[in-house]
């Protein structure tokens, strides 16, 4: 059912695809206006291959390049390569089902589109000495420029496994 509705109109076109095929139910969407990101996954080329997961892609090329960053920055700055993120919003759907307080059905539904979010490495930017993120366990934070003029660089950054050795 889902399948049949048309994406752009996918939000008008919710309820009555619902109520056509539960007939009986009388279902409400809200839909959710705070779009959500979720992380890097994939690797990109320049001409649209997909070079693999963004973890793995990161650890065997680190791995090549026996765990030196400079080098890894020098490899990928003028390539082309972007990574690829999941972007999305959610929607809720609900009916009654009987005459109760707790006498409902509700649905969440979660659309996502994949985006190419930005390069693998900023050309413009040499990175400083990587520390171990905090939002991301396991992860390193190798800070990357905004491009407002905030000179707080935490909410940018590429991650690298932290298992990897820079020297």
């Amino acid at each position: 059912m889902l399948a049949s509705l048309e994406p752009r109109a996918a939000d008008a076109g919710l309820t009555p695809a619902l109520n056509k095929s539960f007939p009986g139910f009388a279902f409400t969407v809200a839909t959710i206006g705070d779009p959500y990101w979720r992380d890097p996954h994939a690797v990109v080329a320049a001409d649209g291959t997909r070079r693999g997961d963004h973890r793995a892609w990161v650890e065997r090329e680190l791995a090549e390049l026996g765990g030196d960053l400079a080098a890894f920055r020098i490899r990928h700055r003028q390539d082309g390569e972007k990574f690829a993120e999941w972007r999305g919003t959610s929607a809720f759907a609900f009916t009654p089902t009987g005459p109760g307080v707790a006498d409902f059905i509700q649905l969440s539904l979660g659309r996502e589109i994949e985006v190419l979010a930005g390069p693998v490495v900023d050309p413009d930017y040499r990175p400083t000495t990587p520390t171990i993120s905090s939002s991301r366990p396991g992860f390193l934070a190798i800070p990357l420029p905004r491009r407002s003029r905030s000179p707080d660089l935490s909410t940018g950054c590429v991650a690298a496994p932290a298992a990897a050795s820079f020297t």
